[in-house]
């Protein structure tokens, strides 16, 4: 009897396969908890706390190669205000640009209900203002010098950008909402909504 449920439970998993290749989808997403972000709760140096965060915001393109296997193009920005030190001596303002290519994979592809992991490589521009309050532009001076010339400063910084979602799950058919759980530039909690065109 328990070999005859485990073999219908099979034959309804098998039959209820999506068949995904060469389908495309347009995904946009919000992500929570960005590696930036995370980073701010590490004890450092020159603490940063931000105040206000717009987490990741993105959107993707998918294309299915087989059934179980697609590739993505995805592009998107976070965003962050803040200050540092605990006299809020300098306030910030760091903005991020992403582009990066994805690659998912399906464990379990039904056709309302899929199970698959992500993982992704790709580059990161951003950048930086930092404005000096007035007590901060002053503790610059030395020997009657400031060694700050503006109370706004802009810096650049490039990096490499990853995405690691073991954890992703959707439901839907022609438009599916999505939750993917993993770290990286999306954040530790990515979900929203995708298109199948």
């Amino acid at each position: 009897m328990r070999m005859l449920f485990i073999l219908y439970i099979l034959l309804c998993t098998v039959n209820s396969y999506a068949q995904n290749k060469g389908n495309t989808e347009i995904c946009a997403g919000y992500g929570m908890l960005t590696y930036e972000q995370f980073d701010d709760l590490v004890p450092q140096q020159r603490r940063e706390v931000p105040y206000k965060v717009t987490g990741a915001i993105f959107v993707t393109c998918r294309h299915f190669v087989s059934d179980r296997f697609a590739i993505s193009l995805t592009t998107g920005i976070d965003n962050q205000q803040g200050y540092t030190n605990s006299g809020n001596d300098i306030v910030y303002t760091w903005n991020s640009f992403t582009i990066a290519t994805e690659c998912l994979i399906g464990y379990n592809m039904g056709k309302r209900i899929m199970t698959y992991g992500n993982a992704a490589i790709g580059y990161t521009f951003s950048s930086r203002e930092n404005t000096y309050t007035e007590k901060a532009f002053e503790s610059y001076y030395f020997n009657g010098v400031n060694s700050l010339t503006n109370r706004s400063t802009n810096v650049s910084e490039n990096y490499p950008a990853f995405q690691l979602s073991p954890l992703c799950f959707r439901s839907g058919s022609k438009i599916t909402g999505f939750i993917e759980i993993g770290f990286g530039y999306k954040g530790i909690l990515y979900g929203g909504l995708l298109v199948k065109l």
